[in-house]
């Protein structure tokens, strides 16, 4: 279990504190759990993810929960989600909104579109076209919009949930190295087990149970997860293994930025918070290293494809 560790740190925090945050992280996993059976791990990173003020990209064949996913963390999470069912033949506005004339004031008025908000669901984000995908780049990037030469910024906590279906699927467009760069973590959801299929095939549909969920983490608990990582400590010879994997993914011919690696660092430090600890570990890199890099490593190969070859040099490293 991830937040069973009984370690004496965060010296600063109260221990009554400490185990109140740890709880409700618990309570968080354990209620979602009950809607997307077997997906734990899953829900786990999509929450370090938020957390950590990141975006994150799901892939997978339709029909894997990947939605329900997303509702479910937004539901949890008390942030309201507004959703885009994106198509070959959506548009830019349709995203960001724009000017609408007001005939009562024989003005324009910028009308803001679906993505001003908390948490944006970016549904089957490679069926739409490059041009419409692009729109999302400078909100990812600087959590802002700029439109007529007006800068409209978003929350400070704003993130984007995207779907995508498998590259080999008719009807979909391979997002460019830009717009993967900027999803912090790449999640792919594999097909249950045979006894979890079991269970699932017997389920209610989940989606309106959702909908009734209490929020398990408030935004004071996220604000304050968020300034406890900030204090983590990452050591000289674990900055060290991180360049390393980075360098022999590019050795390999993989384009990775420093971002890339810049995520790693800050998802590592939200996972010591998680393990009570004032430190990054080896095992926390290890953790997250495939889920960080492999959409970025894989590209239009597919996320997998990218998280095998991360997985396989992690194992190669020497462990500082």
């Amino acid at each position: 279990m991830f937040f069973k560790k009984c370690i004496t740190e965060w010296s600063e925090c109260g221990y009554n504190s400490r185990v109140k945050m740890l709880n409700e992280i618990e309570n968080f996993l354990d209620c979602a759990d009950q809607y997307l059976i077997g997906r734990r791990t899953e829900i786990h990173l999509s929450l370090l993810g938020i957390l950590s003020r990141g975006h994150i990209l799901i892939e997978d064949q339709p029909g894997m929960g990947k939605t329900v996913l997303a509702n479910l963390l937004a539901q949890l999470l008390d942030r309201p989600l507004n959703r885009i069912q994106f198509t070959n033949d959506l548009l830019p506005a349709d995203i960001l909104g724009g000017p609408v004339w007001i005939k009562d004031q024989s003005n324009f008025v910028f009308e803001p579109g679906p993505i001003f908000g908390e948490m944006l669901l970016a549904d089957e984000l490679n069926r739409a076209s490059p041009k419409t995908q692009s729109a999302l780049l400078q909100a990812m990037e600087e959590r802002q919009v700029s439109i007529d030469n007006k800068d409209h910024p978003l929350p400070d906590h704003f993130c984007v949930l995207a779907t995508q279906n498998p590259y080999e699927q008719v009807g979909t467009h391979a997002l460019p190295e830009s717009q993967l760069d900027r999803f912090t973590i790449g999640l792919t959801l594999e097909l249950p087990s045979r006894s979890l299929e079991k269970k699932i095939l017997i389920m209610d549909d989940p989606r309106e149970k959702i909908k009734q969920l209490n929020a398990c983490i408030t935004k004071e608990l996220a604000g304050e997860l968020f300034k406890r990582s900030k204090e983590v400590v990452v050591s000289e010879q674990l900055l060290e293994y991180v360049l390393d994997l980075l360098q022999g993914l590019r050795k390999n011919g993989a384009h990775i930025s420093p971002r890339a690696g810049q995520d790693l660092i800050v998802l590592a430090k939200m996972q010591a918070v998680f393990n009570q600890r004032s430190h990054v570990a080896p095992d926390d890199i290890q953790f997250l290293a495939s889920s960080v890099l492999g959409h970025r490593v894989g590209g239009g190969r597919g996320m997998k494809v990218g998280q095998f070859e991360v997985t396989r040099l992690i194992n190669e490293l020497p462990i500082p």
